[in-house]
């Protein structure tokens, strides 16, 4: 039996399980064998789907098969014949032609119906079910292998890449930026309250550029420029801004500076409210009230310009000169003393180095130092005694030292008091523990101790005349003298403090005679 036989055999069922078998074994070995049992398949399936489709049915009426009518046995007629017609073909080796199917011709017209059969036509019997075909017993079911696929084309290998030096490693990440900060100054002998943006401030502090120094009453520091420039701010000093360009904004207070030499075009600049000082390199100290500045210059020479109208003076070692809205700047010697350690010469040209007593009576400055002590009735005078008026220092000074002012009085009262207060400077707040004060009333010296008058003696002068009061105040003791006369000397027994501010007051009673008043003048301080 030939290949073709064993698969037309196996596929229409006739074969006997030995042939199946026989087939299989062929098939499993032999590629021709395959391909040609896979051919066949194909006939085989085209076959059958010819046989199985519907034809649509004429128009016109047909007879109703019966039960009876062998369709079956004709459909298997009719495929028996095509199959062997495909078998004649595939054992001459061709190709099996494929069949046409010819389209239905379009019936003829329907003629009219005759007369209805009364009797009802029989319903149309339904086609019958198609038949599962049961694999045979003892068969076994062959699966053909799928015809092969072609293989897919090898992609292309890349070319290798041209040798090349290996790539440098990324740069590390760059550190985020930061503004840099600017130092102007280093904040040295800090003393007491110093504050930068009103936070307080301790020794070696640097401060940024563009930013303030403030001192309290009872404070000090020295600000180191990086030239080695010294600048002493005393107390109650108010420096607004150091800036990078060699310029100091004093806004209030007393500054001491020891300029070092400058380059040529660019000197050290202080600005106040009210003028300018060009610094080339010197010694001097400026001092800033609310109405006027004050020069005065040890070493060197500063350049003053008046900043309302430019008006300007250039003051020499041993000069000084002022600057205000009424005041146009000129430069004057500064009046010579018989002890070079005198911190304080004061001719009071200017309040600048002093502030007023807070509450007290009216107290003008001009030459002099004159308060105002009449009556007073909307004040409050409380404990009978109105607040006093006059000035303090902004500076204090290291003990022992000697005092000296002019005082003049215009009447002897026992509702007015004319005093001369040593006040010592202290970190906490003010008291009067070891505070000491000489005193003229009613025509009566005398020496407080806190607050104790443990002294008294009496006053020869006579009201309208110019005294000169001198105090020596040392570690044991206060000397009181009137015009070079020693009046009262008295043991005060008090544990100094290091530093002392001076004040000159003049307080009265409600009951003070109209135009009271008391003057103070040339002030001296020598260590």
């Amino acid at each position: 039996m030939t290949l073709d036989e064993r698969i037309l055999a196996y596929l229409d069922g006739s074969s006997t399980p030995a042939e199946t078998a026989a087939l299989e074994q062929v098939l499993e070995t032999d590629r021709a064998a395959r391909d040609r049992f896979a051919r066949l398949c194909e006939h085989d399936s085209a076959l059958r789907h010819i046989l199985t489709c519907d034809v649509p049915a004429p128009r016109r009426r047909v007879p109703v098969a019966t039960p009876q009518t062998p369709w079956t046995a004709i459909a298997i007629a009719a495929a028996a014949a095509l199959f062997a017609v495909v078998l004649a073909v595939a054992l001459s080796g061709g190709e099996p032609p494929t069949p046409k199917v010819a389209r239905p011709r379009p019936a003829p017209p329907i003629a009219a119906p005759r007369e209805a059969d009364p009797s009802p036509p029989p319903p149309p019997t339904p086609p019958p079910a198609p038949r599962k075909e049961e694999p045979k017993p003892d068969v076994p079911v062959f699966k053909p292998a799928p015809p092969p696929q072609p293989l897919p084309a090898p992609e292309p290998k890349p070319e290798p890449a041209p040798k090349s030096e290996p790539a440098p490693p990324p740069p590390p990440p760059s550190a985020p930026k930061t503004e840099a900060i600017v130092v102007v100054a280093r904040l040295e002998k800090v003393k007491g309250q110093v504050e930068v943006d009103s936070a307080p401030v301790s020794e070696g502090f640097e401060l940024p550029a563009d930013k303030g120094v403030r001192t309290g009453t009872e404070s000090s520091v020295t600000l180191r420029l990086s030239d080695s420039t010294v600048v002493e701010l005393a107390g109650d000093t108010r420096v607004t801004q150091v800036s990078t360009d060699k310029r100091i904004v004093l806004d209030g207070g007393t500054a001491t500076a020891q300029v070092t030499k400058q380059p040529p075009g660019r000197p050290l600049l202080f600005v106040t409210p009210h003028a300018e000082a060009r610094v080339l390199g010197t010694k001097f100290t400026l001092t800033v009230g609310p109405t006027e500045t004050r020069l005065e210059v040890r070493e060197g020479r500063v350049k003053l310009t008046r900043l309302s109208d430019n008006a300007s003076v250039e003051v020499t070692a041993g000069q000084f000169a002022t600057a205000s809205d009424t005041v146009r700047p000129v430069a004057k010697k500064i009046a010579a003393t018989t002890n070079p350690r005198v911190p304080l010469a004061e001719d009071f040209d200017t309040d600048a180095r002093w502030q007023r007593i807070d509450g007290g009576f009216p107290t003008a400055v001009k030459g002099s130092v004159e308060i105002e002590l009449s009556p007073r009735p909307g004040d409050p005078y409380p404990s009978t005694w109105h607040v006093p008026g006059g000035l303090r220092t902004k500076q204090s000074f290291a003990t022992p030292f000697r005092v000296s002012v002019d005082v003049e009085f215009s009447h002897k009262d026992d509702s007015i008091n004319t005093l001369l207060v040593l006040m010592p400077k202290t970190s906490g707040p003010r008291g009067e523990k070891n505070e000491v004060a000489v005193r003229l009333r009613n025509g009566k010296y005398g020496i407080i101790v806190e607050t104790k008058h443990v002294a008294e003696a009496d006053a020869a002068g006579s009201p309208g005349v110019r005294e000169r009061w001198t105090v020596d105040f040392g570690a044991k003791e206060l000397v009181f003298s009137v015009n070079g006369k020693t009046v009262l000397r008295h043991p005060h027994g008090l544990t100094i403090a290091p530093e002392y501010f001076v004040e000159l007051q003049g307080t009265a009673k409600p009951d003070a005679p109209a135009g009271a008043r008391v003057r103070f003048d040339s002030v001296k301080i020598e260590q």
